[in-house]
């Protein structure tokens, strides 16, 4: 089989090249792997599918939320957030989702650096694929490691959402998934579970777009900041809550802190969720 994508080229018609593609290779075998033929900005890319299903579908997932981040995406900003930090500082950190939906950044924290549990993939029938990678003892040889955070919690005031992510998290504490308002808490409640250690914060919360903010940018930031007086902030927002954000993150810190203890733009990383321009962005306290 074969599947033709073509933009920004001169050879834009994905039509033509479709034919073009039947002379050359002859009719599609609908039992056979995909052949991707792509032209972008004039260069012409094939490539053979080694996977199968897409790589963004890496576990056992079922369902997802009313807004959900691809697994592919959490773990991206999972390692930007991570990235230049030790193997012992990470084991000091709690992280935080305080408006988890589905737990989609939980179970990605859970398993970052692990082996994909998926059993299928289009290679594993190819005629050529080196016995190594076809045997069962493979993941024998990998080494079981310690949890990369100290733990991981999530909390969200939708009761239907946490519902999933526990079936999503089934060896989680119940503890450590809860119902929780984030502009409803107190600071003593939040700080209450992550008082021995580090926090970092890491969430999806609404756009404003196709489901309805009931907060500010600004507003979601000082309240992470109140509540958890975390190390790190990363927040996928869109482009209007990054602008209102880069107004507004310095005015609602405490002022009386020094400036290496209050919050600073660390990095921001564009790409799209669901059709939505959006932005990751990290905010730390280290400059």
């Amino acid at each position: 089989q074969f599947q033709v994508a073509a933009s920004k080229s001169r050879l834009n018609n994905e039509k033509r090249i479709e034919e073009i593609c039947l002379e050359v290779f002859g009719k599609a075998n609908p039992n056979s792997d995909t052949l991707y033929v792509r032209m972008f900005d004039d260069v012409c890319t094939v490539s053979l599918d080694t996977t199968g299903e897409h790589l963004h579908f890496r576990s056992e997932k079922s369902e997802n939320g009313k807004a959900p981040v691809r697994e592919t995406i959490a773990a991206f900003c999972l390692r930007r957030m991570v990235d230049g930090y030790s193997r012992q500082h990470l084991q000091k950190i709690d992280l935080i989702d305080p408006m988890v939906g589905t737990g989609t950044f939980l179970k990605e924290a859970l398993s970052l650096y692990s082996r994909s549990n998926r059993k299928d993939f289009a290679f594993k029938q190819w005629g050529q694929t080196p016995k190594l990678l076809l045997s069962a003892d493979l993941e024998k040889n990998d080494i079981a490691d310690a949890p990369l955070f100290h733990s991981v919690h999530g909390f969200d005031k939708d009761s239907e959402a946490l519902k999933i992510a526990r079936e999503q998290l089934p060896n989680l504490p119940a503890e450590n998934l809860q119902i929780r308002d984030l502009f409803q808490m107190k600071s003593t409640d939040s700080m209450a579970d992550v008082k021995k250690f580090r926090s970092w914060i890491i969430s999806n919360p609404p756009y404003g777009e196709r489901i309805r903010a009931e907060f500010t940018a600004g507003a979601l930031f000082k309240a992470l900041v109140d509540r958890y007086d975390p190390e790190q902030i990363g927040l996928i927002l869109s482009e209007n809550q990054y602008k209102d954000l880069l107004r507004e993150h310095e005015s609602v810190q405490d002022n009386k802190r020094p400036a290496e203890e209050r919050m600073h733009l660390k990095g921001q990383w564009p790409f799209s969720n669901g059709g939505i321009p959006v932005r990751f962005v990290l905010f730390s306290r280290f400059v």
